[in-house]
């Protein structure tokens, strides 16, 4: 018997800890990604809630570590090297997306469209580790920060590729943790909807969305399993208004053949 969505499961004891100091500290970093812009300590201390003594302590620990960057003219404040670092870095937990990368440069090559290649992060994101663009040079891809780094799962085509693997009962619950906000008039809001909609993409062999991340945009997708039989990362491919139906078939067709031939390379067998 299926589970209605909403219903919780008995709550489960939560073991992980965290230091408040330590995540204040981390939400300092946040604010200034989410900004866009450099901050005064005026306006980070206004944000933050936290006295200017342990704010400057905070700041100055940050930039010496090149987490951060004072403008040596205004003081101002802003992302520095070392989060770009660490965001390049966590590419090498998926040692094959150099191989997916290597099929998406060669569609985006072919059909003059940005491919993007990404995993799935709970509860409900898809990070975006490389989006290859049609001017991309020869084994580069551009990675795009910190906008284009992740997508709602529910409403990109990337992200409905992990969803849509899932059983039934694991589909519920994650549904369950996702807020489905109408970023367009066509995002899925009811998770009943989605469910079923999901339901199809998986007997369709492939993903895509319509205007549901953002109004005139569309995508395509697919999800690489592994030897675990689980959806390890995902490709897209973003369709312009001159892509016609019968490319889009044509497309649909290299999505699936890359699909196959990474999840087989990857140990997936389906049998």
């Amino acid at each position: 018997m299926s589970r209605p969505f909403g219903r919780k499961k008995p709550m489960e004891q939560n073991a992980m800890t965290t230091l408040k100091s330590l995540d204040r500290a981390l939400e300092l970093i946040d604010v200034l990604e989410q900004a866009g812009k450099p901050m005064s300590v005026a306006e980070l201390g206004k944000i933050l809630e936290v006295n200017r003594t342990t704010l400057y302590a905070t700041l100055n620990t940050f930039v010496a570590r090149d987490y951060l960057e004072k403008d040596p003219t205004t003081g101002f404040y802003s992302i520095g090297l070392k989060p770009v670092e660490i965001g390049l870095g966590y590419r090498r937990k998926y040692p094959f997306i150099q191989m997916m990368d290597a099929q998406a440069l060669q569609i985006s090559r072919k059909w003059n469209l940005q491919v993007n290649v990404g995993v799935f992060r709970a509860p409900d994101r898809v990070i975006v580790l490389s989006a290859h663009s049609p001017g991309s040079a020869p084994g580069t891809s551009y990675l795009f920060f910190p906008s284009n780094i992740n997508f709602p799962a529910y409403a990109s085509s990337l992200g409905k590729a992990f969803l849509c693997e899932l059983e039934d009962e694991e589909l519920r619950a994650t549904l369950d943790k996702m807020p489905l906000l109408p970023l367009t008039e066509n995002t899925y809001t009811d998770k009943t909807a989605l469910f079923q909609h999901l339901r199809e993409l998986k007997q369709n062999g492939y993903c895509y969305e319509d205007n549901e991340y953002m109004d005139n945009i569309r995508c395509l997708g697919v999800g690489v399993k592994d030897h675990t039989k689980r959806v390890v990362a995902g490709m897209s491919v973003v369709l312009t208004p001159f892509i016609d139906d019968e490319q889009r078939k044509q497309i649909i067709s290299e999505l699936i053949s890359v699909k196959s031939l990474i999840s087989y390379n990857l140990g997936y067998h389906n049998h």
